[in-house]
C-alpha cells in the first residue's frame, strides 16, 4: 500500500505540472502595428500574416485600412517546433515590413527581418506585441529597359550593395530596395562583358524609376505608385531614332521613301 500511495502521489504531481510545462513551450501571441507614410498618413495594406523559416502557420489576421492598423491574433509560437522563429509581415503597394519573433532569455525578442537578429527592437514578457508605427525607408522600385540583355547591379554612392540580378535580360531590376530621393549607381553588364555605368536619382515616396537605353540614348523617368507603364510602339521608334539605332532607322527611311514614291506616282498619274 505504501508503494501504491507513492506512485499515485507521483502521478498527481506529474499531471499537475503538465499545464505549466505546455505553457512554457507553446505561446499564443498577438501582434499588431500601424503602417504609415513618411508624412504620417495611413499607408494602405493588402496582406498580412505570419510565416516561419519552415513555412506558414495558422493565425487570425485583421487589416483595417480605415484606421490604419493590422492585427495577427492567436498565433502559436511553439519553442519545441522545428522552426527557429515566427515572422510577422504586412505588405502594401509601397512597403513590405517583416520581423522575427523568438522566445529567448525567458522573454519575446523582436528584430527587423531585414537586419541582424542581434539588433533587438523589442524585448517583452507580454504575449501581445505592439510593433508601433511602421515607416518604410525603402519604398521605391527601379528597373532598366534596354535594347540588349544585361546583368543588373545597384549600389549606393558609397559602394554598398543594394540589389542585383545575375541573369541577362532586357527588362530587369529589383523591387522595394531603394530609398526615395536618393542617388544610386547602376552597373549593367552585357553578354560581351561591356560595363555600362549610370547614375539614377529615385523619385518621391513610392515612385518607380526606369532607365531606358536605345542605342546611344539614355533616359531616366519616374512614375507614381511604383508603376511601370508600357513605353508604346511609336515612342519606342522615336527613342530609337534619338539613339541612332540603324535597325529601326533603315526600315523607317525605306518606308518613308516608298510612301514618297507612291505619292509622286499618284500625282503624276493624275496630271497625265
Amino acid at each position: 500500500m505504501k508503494k501504491s500511495t507513492i506512485f499515485i502521489f507521483f502521478v498527481a504531481i506529474l499531471i499537475s505540472s503538465l499545464p505549466a510545462f505546455v505553457s512554457a513551450e507553446k505561446y499564443i501571441i498577438n501582434i499588431k502595428g500601424d503602417p504609415r507614410t513618411p508624412d504620417g498618413k495611413i499607408d494602405l495594406m493588402y496582406s498580412a500574416g505570419l510565416v516561419t523559416d519552415k513555412g506558414t502557420i495558422e493565425s487570425e489576421t485583421k487589416i483595417d485600412n480605415d484606421n490604419g492598423f493590422f492585427e495577427i491574433k492567436n498565433a502559436v509560437l511553439d519553442t519545441d517546433a522545428s522552426f527557429n522563429y515566427v515572422a510577422p509581415f504586412v505588405q502594401g503597394s509601397c512597403f513590405l515590413h517583416s520581423y522575427r519573433v523568438v522566445r529567448k532569455n525567458n522573454r519575446f525578442e523582436v528584430s527587423d527581418g531585414y537586419r541582424s537578429d542581434q539588433d533587438i527592437l523589442i524585448a517583452t514578457n507580454s504575449t501581445t506585441i505592439d510593433l508601433g508605427v511602421l515607416k518604410e525607408d525603402m519604398s521605391n522600385q527601379a528597373m532598366v529597359d534596354f535594347d540588349v540583355p544585361v546583368k543588373f547591379l545597384a549600389e549606393d554612392l558609397s559602394g554598398n550593395w543594394i540589389a542585383e540580378n545575375g541573369n541577362y535580360t532586357k527588362f530587369t531590376g529589383m523591387s522595394n530596395s531603394f530609398k526615395s530621393n536618393t542617388k544610386y549607381k547602376l552597373t549593367l553588364t552585357t553578354k560581351d562583358n561591356e560595363k555600362i555605368v549610370k547614375e539614377i536619382t529615385t523619385g518621391n515616396y513610392c515612385e518607380s524609376t526606369r532607365l531606358i537605353k536605345r542605342g546611344s540614348y539614355f533616359l531616366a523617368e519616374s512614375f507614381p505608385n511604383n508603376s511601370f507603364p508600357p513605353i508604346g510602339f511609336f515612342r519606342n521608334i522615336w527613342l530609337s531614332i534619338l539613339g541612332f539605332r540603324m535597325i529601326v532607322i533603315i526600315p523607317l527611311v525605306v518606308a518613308i521613301l516608298v510612301i514618297i514614291t507612291m505619292l509622286f506616282l499618284i500625282v503624276k498619274r493624275k496630271r497625265a
